[in-house]
């Protein structure tokens, strides 16, 4: 009877690990899933894509996801998550170089799992979540940069950012017990920065831009923008200021994220678009600054 139970439990294991492996997302393109707009595998149990909706943690759930960790900006809905039974993980990214410690957070994150499935993910699901998922893979052995890289070009992350694509070539493997001397009490949301410093940082892109909308990291900047547009949407203190204000940096945020997705696409060579892009940001940006400034 023993041997029995054993071989019905063993059987039952190898069902539910094919089953999740049918459901698991392709590592040679991207996805569409329920609640999740892009969604691909760097290998069996790193996953990365988009930001998911209320659907889309449902659906996570149900491909074996426990843990899900943003390297978004913008804070998680974690109580949700939580709701779900998934466990959120906030360590956001810019997108420039990963800092070495960020790169031994995420692998010693992805370490600790023991091959369980993981879902990182970023806002489009193109460039810091594939960076993310590449440098711990290359840190954890997995993959080598080359393959790393090349995971990320069908992820869809743009050339233009040399800092997540040297941060994968120089990254190296850590070995375990390393990874497990790892302080693995990572936050569920990391609040973004003051008002103040989010208008700082949007106008030093934005000069950056206007000097040079052609160089290598004018998809970086123009993300900047747009990254602390949504950061201070979701400021509390956003509150002080009347309808208007909030409506004038959705207007920015479409804007800098219109401009950074065609700035960031393969091939691209509109000046003349792209200038106008700028010029309508810029005088949004302008407006909202002059009505609203304190």
């Amino acid at each position: 009877m023993t041997l029995i139970l054993v071989l019905l439990i063993l059987a039952f294991s190898l069902v539910m690990a094919s089953d999740r492996l049918a459901r698991s997302p392709s590592q040679t393109s991207v996805q569409q899933n329920p609640g999740i707009e892009r969604i691909m595998a760097f290998d069996d149990s790193i996953w990365c894509g988009a930001a998911p909706t209320s659907e889309g943690l449902e659906h996570l759930r149900s491909m074996g996801v426990k843990t899900v960790i943003s390297v978004d900006g913008a804070v998680p809905d974690h109580e949700q998550a939580a709701a779900l039974g998934i466990r959120y993980i906030h360590l956001p990214l810019s997108y420039g170089r990963i800092p070495e410690e960020m790169v031994r957070s995420l692998a010693a994150a992805v370490h600790d799992l023991k091959r369980e499935p993981v879902y990182l993910h970023c806002h489009h699901g193109r460039h810091r979540c594939a960076a993310a998922a590449a440098v711990a893979c290359v840190a954890l052995n997995r993959l080598t940069p080359e393959e790393a890289r090349d995971r990320m070009k069908i992820c869809g992350t743009s050339s233009g950012y040399d800092g997540l694509w040297s941060s994968v070539s120089s990254t190296k493997v850590i070995e375990r017990d390393e990874l497990e001397a790892i302080d693995l009490n990572f936050p569920r949301a990391v609040e973004p920065q003051g008002m103040i410093a989010l208008m700082v940082d949007a106008q030093d892109a934005m000069d950056r831009l206007k000097a040079d909308l052609r160089s290598d990291t004018a998809a970086s900047d123009a993300a900047v923008i747009a990254e602390a547009m949504r950061a201070m949407q979701r400021n509390a203190a956003v509150e002080q200021y009347d309808v208007d204000f909030a409506r004038q940096l959705d207007d920015s945020w479409q804007l800098a994220n219109a401009l950074e997705q065609a700035l960031a696409t393969p091939g691209s060579d509109q000046s003349n678009g792209h200038q106008a892009l700028l010029g309508r940001l810029s005088t949004s940006c302008t407006a909202c600054h002059r009505a609203h400034r304190r």
